[in-house]
């Protein structure tokens, strides 16, 4: 141990008003040499009996949470082993979790060869005790164990092997910070979540603004259809007449070469004794109708209809009529005729 960390120790415990008369430092490393023995488990409770002299000893309990040295002082060796009977019984209700042992046992010296057995008959509990040339190899002979002991815990600690650290506060500081550790994770994960959650919010306030605002453009483009929708209605009736009336044109300005051909085709049949005082036309797709003339003669007549069809090309030629009147002009005999003519606009 270092000596200012020795001395801050000490002061700390005068300012508290605690009395110290002595500080050892044999019974952790005693511990430590005894917990690096080969066979013991770190992680298992440990009783140790530390047999100081014939009148002192000390008990160094050590469980999975705890750390605990126990002075024992009696005025005689006889009155030693009592003391150490009634102080077991008290470490055992204080650590019902060490069960019945066994407990190691460290002499100072080997004064006493039977302290193992006599320790065993005063307790009620096995006894094992430490070998210290376990710790060594070969068989060394130890005068003094106890300092050995001292020594190689001592040792074991400088260079950082020890089982039990000298600052028995290491576990608690450990589980301090990473209890300070698990507070800042758990306070920086809710703030991450609170920021996700208002991020969350501010999204869906703002998905939701903007679809308000698409239901009302489009309510204020029903509510302008419906304002609307008579003129519209007359707008689109009048478009469509006007869409018809284009088609008809159109149509009529396609076929009107066709009724001009068919017109001079007509005309070109006419022989030079033959002449029309009438000519009404359907067009329904096809080019039919009335034609009424005036001949000199039948045979005239008969002339045109042939022509009709060959140079014409009338599909169907039907005289309805035929008399003999004067021509009003001349006074002279005529033959009117009424004809009946039928022709597809395109000649097959």
């Amino acid at each position: 141990m270092r000596r200012t960390t020795l001395e801050q120790r000490l002061a700390s415990c005068r300012r508290a008003g605690v009395a110290v008369r002595a500080v050892t430092i044999n019974s952790m490393a005693s511990l430590n040499a005894c917990l690096g023995e080969e066979g013991i488990r770190v992680g298992r409770p440990l009783i140790l009996l530390h047999l100081l002299n014939g009148q002192t000893a000390e008990w160094i309990v050590r469980t999975a949470k705890s750390l605990q040295v126990i002075p024992v002082s009696s005025p005689s060796a006889a009155a030693l082993w009592e003391d150490l009977a009634a102080s077991w019984q008290q470490v055992r209700a204080d650590y019902p979790e060490l069960g019945e042992g066994p407990v190691r046992l460290l002499q100072a010296d080997s004064g006493e060869p039977d302290a193992s057995v006599r320790c065993a008959q005063s307790l009620g509990v096995p006894v094992e005790p430490v070998k210290e040339n376990r710790l060594l190899r070969g068989s060394a002979r130890i005068e003094e164990p106890a300092r050995y002991l001292a020594a190689t815990g001592l040792a074991l600690q400088a260079i950082g092997l020890a089982p039990v650290a000298l600052n028995l506060l290491a576990g608690s500081q450990r589980q301090q910070q990473a209890d300070r550790t698990r507070g800042i994770s758990h306070a920086v994960s809710a703030v991450c979540l609170t920021a996700a959650l208002v991020l969350g919010f501010n999204g869906m306030t703002e998905v939701r603004r903007r679809r308000l605002l698409v239901l009302q453009s489009l309510e204020a483009r029903e509510r302008l259809y419906q304002s609307l929708r008579p003129e519209v209605r007359a707008l689109l009736q009048q478009q469509q007449h006007v869409q018809q009336r284009t088609q008809q044109l159109e149509r009529l300005a396609n076929q009107v070469p066709l009724l001009t051909q068919v017109l001079g085709q007509i005309a070109d049949a006419l022989p030079d004794d033959v002449w029309l005082a009438k000519a009404e036309c359907v067009k329904t797709g096809l080019v039919e109708g009335t034609l009424e003339g005036r001949a000199k003669s039948f045979q005239e007549v008969t002339k045109f209809l042939e022509r009709l069809k060959t140079a014409a090309g009338m599909a169907t030629v039907k005289p309805l009529s035929t008399n003999v009147t004067p021509d009003p002009a001349t006074g002279k005999e005529v033959v009117a005729f009424v004809v009946e003519v039928q022709r597809p606009l395109v000649a097959p």
